[in-house]
């Protein structure tokens, strides 16, 4: 009856309410059952979890992936299913280090967050302290195989990739070594979350080597993946008209009225353009620092603006009005170049189905608002203005909408 077992102890579930299990029935293309086990995951939106590639890698659409979320028990909290998943596109189970190993999984139905059922905040700039914890439902004694009905929870002691390094040999780029000699991760782990302070996921469920030692695990690294909840890490030869904006906006008695960021695209070597929300408000006294030519902010071309303009008919408090449109003229111009280029500005648009945004903004927004160091790129499908009404009710004239059924950006 004691809570302390061999191999971590039993975990509350409101001290980990980030956690989801994973049944995978794992099917082929002909819909055939090629195997079924048992992962863990991480909430990171409503809508979307986060697992170890390896658990989903070989299973077709036609696979069945039940998610369970707020218990300690699989299948007695809230359960749904998965709509569908994406496993990075760089990995490949043929080698046991060769990192990526990392997916999403869409869940077919919203989780309601609550007490037991919270999500992960995933960063860029990880904290890294000594220790971390993770939880899973993965076996509690590996000779013989004993399964748990049960949360389980161990503490982990993070290693530097030196320390690591040098039992395991080589390890992949992108990822974190814990250990724990009294509770570590095993079979049925996959996938599990590592986290420090609470909320905060700083790796995943990846491997290890048992032979070597079977108490070190190999995390992959969150921060370090370029497939993130809120899209991937763009090539900035792939977005050469991205513009990054820092902005302090000034009053008239040049006092400063707040600081912020946003994005711009290159219409000429002189002249960007960009949203009228970003700028309105703001005097000729106003500080615009515009950088070009990366995806990280500020490591490219760099200039101010000389001024900018708003579209006249602008008015920030009337949603419906639209107009939300500026241009910022470049104090000095940009050189053109295959990281640095302009956009086609055209009358007469043929709407094609899908289009691409790329920028610099928050990829978390809560529990903190957490900013991007680098460029990121999501895929949108366009809606017909007839099916964005059905859903938003109010929109403007000249107005486009594109969401993502698969994960969505917060743009």
């Amino acid at each position: 009856m004691e809570p302390f077992v061999v191999k971590g102890d039993y975990a509350n579930i409101n001290s980990f309410p980030h956690s989801a299990h994973l049944g995978v029935n794992c099917k082929s293309d002909d819909a055939e059952i090629t195997g079924k086990w048992a992962c863990g995951a991480s909430i990171v939106t409503q809508e979307a979890g986060l697992t170890a590639a390896h658990c989903l890698y070989g299973c077709t659409k036609y696979s069945k992936v039940t998610i369970s979320a707020g218990n300690v028990k699989p299948l007695e909290g809230v359960v749904t299913l998965a709509q569908n998943f994406v496993v990075h596109s760089d990995y490949t189970n043929l080698e046991i280090d060769g990192g990526y190993d990392i997916a999403l999984v869409r869940f077919r139905k919203p989780l309601k967050f609550s007490s037991n059922i919270k999500r992960v905040a995933l960063i860029e700039k990880l904290p890294m302290p000594k220790e971390a914890y993770v939880a899973g439902w993965g076996i509690m004694h590996e000779n013989p195989d004993v399964l748990t009905e049960y949360l389980k929870e161990a503490k982990q002691f993070l290693m530097t990739r030196k320390e690591c390094g040098k039992v395991l040999g080589d390890i992949p780029v992108g990822t974190i070594c814990a250990r724990n000699e009294m509770g570590y991760a095993s079979r049925g782990d996959s996938g599990s979350a590592l986290i420090v302070k609470g909320f905060i996921q700083i790796g995943l469920v990846s491997y290890k080597v048992p032979t070597v030692r079977t108490d070190l695990v190999v995390y992959t690294d969150v921060s370090m993946q370029p497939f993130i909840v809120d899209g991937d890490n763009a090539k900035i030869t792939s977005h050469p008209h991205a513009l990054h904006l820092g902005i302090q906006c000034k009053s008239n008695e040049r006092k400063t009225l707040g600081k912020w960021i946003c994005g711009a695209s290159i219409l000429t070597h002189e002249v960007g353009l960009t949203v009228a929300h970003c700028l309105n408000g703001c005097s000729n006294y106003t500080e615009v620092t515009i950088s070009a030519g990366n995806i990280i902010r500020l490591k490219g071309v760099v200039t101010s603006a000389s001024n900018f303009t708003l579209h006249p008919d602008f008015v920030e408090a009337d949603q419906n009005q639209g107009n939300d449109i500026a241009l910022v003229r470049f104090k000095k111009p940009l050189k053109f170049s295959s990281e640095i280029k302009r956009v086609a500005l055209m009358e007469k648009l043929k709407m094609p189905k899908e289009g691409h945004v790329a920028g610099w903004g928050v990829i978390q927004e809560t529990p903190t608002a957490v900013k991007a160091d680098r460029l990121k790129e999501l895929k949108q499908n366009l809606l017909t203005r007839e099916k964005c009404k059905e859903l938003l009710f109010i929109l403007p004239k000249g107005t486009i909408c594109g969401r993502n059924e698969k994960f969505y950006p917060a743009a």
